[in-house]
Order: C-alpha cells, then sequence, then structure tokens
C-alpha cells in the first residue's frame, strides 16, 4: 500500500506538469518495460538469497522493498518518457492521479448532477491542480457546440476553467485561488470568454 501511493503521488505530480492529450504509444511501453525489467531483476536476486539462505523465497520486508523499487520504476519511466516528448499524459494516468486528488486533505470535489444522476466530477486541490472527470450520462453534443467548465470564485466572479469538448474526457486544469463552486455550461464551438449558453448543471460540493 505505502507503494501504491507513492505511485499516486507521482502520477499527480506529472499531470500538474502535462495538458490533457493522449499519451503517445510508446510512453506505455516504457513503463512496461521497466517493470518487466524489476520483476526480472527481482526474480533473480530472490531466487540468489533462497539458495544462499536455504529459503525458496525472500522475507516480506525483501517482497515490500521490491515492490516499492517497481513502483519507483514505473513512475521513473513514466516521467522520463513524458519529459522527451510533448509532455502528454494518457486517460489511465489522469484517472489515477484524480483519485489521489480526491483523497488530499482540502480538495474540493464537486459532482455536477442533472435528474438527479451524477453527469460529471471536477476535482481541484489545495496546490490548484484541477480535473474534470465526465460520466457517461453526459449527452454527446452537436459539433457546433461544446460543454465549457466555469470557475466561480469566492467574489461571485464566473471565469471560464477551460472548454471540454463536445464529447468530453476527462482533462486536467489549473486555478489559483479560492473558489466557492463550478459551472458546465452548454456553448458554441470554440467556447466563448463571458457564458451566452445554457447551464447544465452547478457543481455540488462532496
Amino acid at each position: 500500500m505505502v507503494c501504491l501511493g507513492q505511485l499516486g503521488q507521482y502520477l499527480l505530480v506529472t499531470a500538474t506538469l502535462v495538458p490533457d492529450q493522449p499519451a503517445p504509444r510508446h510512453v506505455w511501453g516504457a513503463i512496461t518495460a521497466s517493470i518487466a525489467g524489476e520483476a526480472e531483476r527481482r526474480r533473480f536476486t530472490s531466487e540468489a538469497e533462497g539458495r544462499i539462505r536455504g529459503r525458496d523465497r525472500p522475507g516480506r520486508l525483501g517482497v515490500w522493498v521490491g515492490s516499492i523499487g517497481i513502483a519507483a520504476a514505473a513512475a521513473a519511466a513514466m516521467l522520463l518518457a513524458v519529459g522527451s516528448t510533448d509532455r502528454v499524459l494518457s486517460e489511465e494516468m489522469l484517472l489515477a492521479a484524480a483519485e489521489v486528488a480526491v483523497s488530499q486533505p482540502g480538495s474540493y470535489v464537486g459532482e455536477f448532477v442533472v435528474d438527479e444522476s451524477s453527469v460529471a466530477r471536477v476535482i481541484l486541490t489545495g496546490s490548484g491542480q484541477g480535473f474534470f472527470i465526465p460520466d457517461d450520462r453526459l449527452p454527446v453534443l452537436d459539433l457546433s457546440k461544446t460543454y465549457q467548465l466555469w470557475v466561480v470564485t469566492t467574489d461571485d466572479v464566473v471565469i471560464s476553467g477551460g472548454v471540454v469538448g463536445n464529447a468530453p474526457e476527462p482533462s486536467a486544469f489549473t486555478w489559483d485561488g479560492p473558489v466557492s463552486g463550478f459551472a458546465l455550461t452548454r456553448e458554441v464551438a470554440g467556447g466563448v470568454s463571458v457564458s451566452a449558453g445554457d447551464v447544465v448543471a452547478l457543481a455540488s460540493e462532496n
């Protein structure tokens, strides 16, 4: 659990550095190769230790340390691969980072509810890293329209948090400063600086 927590933190840090675009194909290949290499090294080491100590497998400490090594290797491979490209995140990595953000003290977690069903979630950490996570229940819009996320400040000023498209996918954003809530609207394709569309829902904080 310790190593999984550490990996989650690495993912969250990476999400802060990376825009919301699909990852290049070689990113996951690099991670997989790193994990496979570390796993093979750990297997060889444990077999050698077993022969030396007369045991079939290493003790719990050895397994725990090995697990941390695999998690760290995966995170390192991910950071290196992302750093050598256009700095993009895959949907899986972004969702994992969002889950870590949800559990962080001080994070804002809100649900956009339509007809008593959640159609999207918005998360904003105390450090200003935000995530917009749509649900399958959010209808796809015509290509001439787009969904747009809005930040409502504590002074009741409404500022665009980003255009999320006519068929939204998980995305990341940043915001510096306190907020009182979020709104999701339907606007013309490309988005607007001042909302002229209809409000889909206001976020209800959990």
